[in-house]
């Protein structure tokens, strides 16, 4: 896709700046900046690997992580009651 964009002459000198410095074009510098501004969508499991990776490292096992997230399920929903029972 060809895009012909207007920049304001201190917004352009700031890109040429930042590509000189960079190494590289001044097409080159804005496509990265596009690129970061709008990062493509991450699936699920790329969201979950950071956890999926401390969880592995954790040495917990499967067991252990359902335990632990049922106890906190159970003191939500008794302190939601407790709540209840206060109003």
């Amino acid at each position: 896709m060809t895009l012909t964009l207007e920049l304001p002459a201190p917004l352009r000198r700031r890109l040429e700046d930042k590509a000189a410095a960079d190494g590289t074009t001044v097409e080159a510098a804005a496509v990265a900046l596009l690129e970061k501004a709008a990062p493509p969508d991450k699936t699920f499991a790329e969201i979950c690997a950071p956890f999926a990776a401390e969880f592995a490292a954790s040495g917990m096992t499967e067991e252990e992580l359902d335990a632990l997230i049922e106890e906190a399920r159970q003191e939500v929903w008794e302190e939601q009651q407790r709540r209840k029972g206060g109003s």
